[in-house]
């Protein structure tokens, strides 16, 4: 009736659909390409959701069975991890050590015959006494016609509260490693001072350009050229909004394998279980392999990403689906001499088709003129909008006019954000 890859993308295995990883609260996403033995189905078992979480499936009150997947492929000694499982309070196994009873990277299953639903909610907890738990994919098969039931789309500006509203703060301000795939990874974290764990904030996740770095967007860097912290968009939120600035492998975003969607993913399990985040109101930017890295999560996130603000995007980072619609903003020189500006009427084309938007004439400056245009595109999906700013100009995130002290990015970048 229904299945979940944990910690995955969706996969087709078996004949079975695995939906990509959700309806969980906690927990981190995780993965390896090690083989696993005791399976045909290796993919399925090389991601996993780690910690102690629970996932809360949508499902008619009936009687169902559950088949859960789980794998060791951390540890290598007995002892090293232990936990439990339960599913709809009823424990499964307490205590369990994968380890001792299938081996390191051995497939182990474990199926839950006849829990009963009364609640329109089939919850798997899991939790650990040491180290952390860990499961990587589940069924669930109707015993009596039972049913999922897929939520409704929010309702544009209806607000949808994180698993850490109302929750103690978990992290301070600064520079942090995760865990992703077995390599630590970076980022830094900027909370409004009157932080309040009961209010949903809006989440900015900022993207470094090639050679740049996590620092240089957290403080403003780029030699100057971004003028304020994250983009210049910091001193705009007025105290409204979390931001997040990634660091990049070799000073990039080459994504491959997927590993910095894997980061991002990581980051916001933590995130949005550690502070009051509006899920509905959670972004992207970055200029250039950033602005790269954003476009990539529109094609692959856009379930999760509220919207996208690019500043001389180009594909770089690769765009695994792509087909769903996604709030947009672009922002690009005429004379870009690194990415082309066709480069960004690209991805800008295909997110105006995905989200309806009617044929739109977006005229630029001309050569000389040293000022911007912008246009919103007409007719797009309620929620949905798409504006686009051209520039005379060069390969730059925050340009200004002709005579300006100020780039008038921020500004405009900001509007397109804050109207959510």
């Amino acid at each position: 009736m229904y299945a979940l890859n944990a910690g995955g993308a969706e996969a087709t295995v078996g004949g079975i659909t695995y939906n990509a990883d959700r309806f969980a609260s906690g927990g981190t996403a995780n993965s390896t390409t090690d083989a696993i033995d005791g399976t045909t189905a290796d993919s399925l078992y090389q991601s996993e959701r780690y910690g102690n979480f629970k996932y809360e499936i949508p499902v008619t009150n009936s009687t169902y069975s559950v088949q859960m997947r789980f794998v060791e492929m951390y540890q290598e000694m007995e002892g090293n991890r232990l936990f439990s499982v339960s599913v709809e309070g009823q424990p499964v196994f307490t205590d369990k050590d994968l380890y001792a009873d299938a081996g390191h990277d051995v497939a182990y299953d474990v199926i839950v015959p006849g829990v009963m639903v009364a609640d329109e909610s089939l919850t798997i907890e899991l939790s650990a006494s040491i180290d952390n738990a860990t499961i990587s994919a589940f069924e669930i098969y109707s015993n009596a016609g039972g049913e999922f039931v897929e939520p409704p789309e929010p309702e544009p500006g209806a607000v949808v509260p994180s698993a850490g509203c109302g929750s103690a703060r978990a992290l301070q301000n600064g520079r942090h490693t995760i865990n992703v795939g077995g390599s630590n990874r970076a980022f830094i974290l900027r909370v409004p001072e009157n932080y309040n764990n009961n209010t949903p904030y809006r989440l900015v996740m900022a993207y470094h350009w090639l050679s740049g770095n996590a620092t240089q967007v957290a403080e403003g860097g780029n030699g100057g050229s971004t003028e304020e912290p994250f983009y210049g968009l910091w001193p705009l939120a007025n105290n409204s909004t979390i931001f997040v600035a990634p660091e990049g492998i070799d000073a990039g975003w080459a994504n491959t394998g997927g590993r910095d969607i894997q980061m991002t993913d990581a980051i916001l399990d933590r995130i949005l279980s550690g502070f009051c985040i509006d899920e509905s109101r959670i972004f992207a930017t970055g200029f250039s392999y950033g602005a790269g890295m954003s476009n990539a999560l529109s094609c692959a996130r856009a379930d999760v990403f509220r919207g996208v603000a690019l500043y001389a995007g180009a594909q770089l980072s690769g765009c695994d689906g792509g087909t769903a619609p996604i709030a947009y903003f672009g922002a690009h020189g005429i004379s870009d001499s690194v990415l082309n500006i066709t480069q960004g009427r690209a991805i800008r084309d295909r997110i105006a088709r995905n989200n309806g938007c009617s044929a739109t004439n977006a005229p630029e400056p001309a050569r000389g003129s040293g000022t911007h245009m912008c246009t919103s595109f007409q007719g797009c999906r309620d929620g949905y909008p798409v504006r686009w700013c051209a520039f005379d100009g060069d390969h730059n995130p925050t340009e200004k006019d002709r005579g300006q002290s100020r780039s008038w990015v921020p500004g405009e970048a900001w509007e397109f954000i804050s109207q959510f």
